[in-house]
This record gives structure tokens, sequence and C-alpha cells, in this order.
């Protein structure tokens, strides 16, 4: 696809082959045409691509220009994400080593809502309930601590479905006008900047 030897660090890096629109001139190429990796085998030195349509393309520019935002913030992540054209992104796993338990994502929702969320799942449906009731009566400690943030707020246990959800919500769809979405990616950072600490300190004292 690039027409030309690959470099050395496409054999050695895995964020080499991020879809990122942003920062990325390899990417570009491969995006531009419309087309995002998929799935990518360092060992075998294979990648997949998989053909993007237009809305994909909106989230992965989304998603990019995001990211860069959240690392020049500094946030704590073991490893960068890479956009695949979905409506979410999980940024962190938390905790960060053994079996997942809950996962922290940026979500576009439905009705033109946007979320950062804790999203707990273990694999385990009871297991999920009591942690997500756990994290409920420390509520009103989670909001001093969210300060103004805690007004966007909710708590989503989800009875019907395995996993449950605490989320902060701002309005925002994929397909508002850029200077609108610029705006949405600073209240991500900075949302996503006061929740990872607060919810991974909490989850990691009700485990």
């Amino acid at each position: 696809m690039t027409g030309s030897e690959l470099p050395a660090a496409a054999r050695q890096h895995r964020s080499w082959w991020a879809n990122d629109s942003v920062a990325h001139i390899q990417s570009q190429q491969w995006l531009d045409v419309d087309w995002r990796v998929s799935r990518i085998n360092m060992a075998e030195e294979i990648a997949t691509f998989t053909r993007i349509e237009e809305r994909g393309k909106l989230y992965i520019h989304f998603f990019s220009k995001l990211l860069q935002a959240l690392q020049a913030r500094r946030l704590p992540t073991k490893r960068i994400p890479s956009p695949d054209g979905t409506n979410w992104m999980t940024w962190k796993w938390v905790p960060e080593e053994g079996s997942p338990i809950t996962s922290l994502v940026f979500s576009f929702a439905r009705y033109g809502r946007f979320r950062v969320e804790l999203y707990i799942d273990t694999g385990d449906k009871e297991r999920n309930k009591h942690l997500f009731d756990t994290l409920y009566e420390q509520r009103e400690v989670i909001k001093v601590e969210l300060g103004e943030l805690a007004d966007a707020l909710e708590w989503d246990r989800m009875d019907d479905k395995r996993g449950s959800r605490i989320a902060l919500y701002h309005s925002g769809a994929i397909t508002d006008p850029e200077d609108h979405l610029a705006l949405l990616q600073e209240w991500a950072v900075e949302a996503m900047g006061h929740f990872q600490p607060t919810m991974t300190k909490h989850v990691l004292e009700s485990l």
C-alpha cells in the first residue's frame, strides 16, 4: 500500500500500525483510501486491513485527535489504543495487570450524547453488580472528588445485562461541526483527567 519498503519500526513497534489520522503519516495513506488496520500479528508480520465507511473515518479522526490531546495531558495508560472506526474507544483497563475487571472508555451514545465511562465487566454478572453496588455506596464521596463534573454523572446498573456502567455525559454527536467536536474533545480530556484517578482508586479499593 505504501509502494516502498517498510521501515524497521513497522516490524518492531505495534504502535506503527495505529489508525491515527493526525500524527502518523503512514496511517494517513491507508485511511485516505478508506482502509483501516483491523488486526496486526507482530510475530508473523501480518497486518490485516478492512474497508471503512465514511462514518468510521469520522470516528477514527475524532479519536485520533482525542488521543493526541490525552497524551499531551500525560494521563497514565499502559498501552495507547488504536481507533478502529467504531463509536467507542477503550482508553485503559483497571487494573492493568491480570484479568480485566473494569475499563475506562470514551463512547458516543444514543440521542446525541457522548460519555466518559467506567464499564464494569468481570465476565460474571453477579460479581459485576456487586462491584457496582459497592461503588454506588461511595457515590457521595465520589461526587465530592469529581467536583463540578459530578453534575454530569449517571449510575446505570443495567440489571438486564451482564455489565454495568458509571459515566459522565456531555451532548455531542460525531456528525456535529468540527468546532463543536473540538470542544467535545477538550471536555473529554478534562473529564477523564478527573474521572480516571477517582474511579481507579475506588475500584482498586473495592476489589
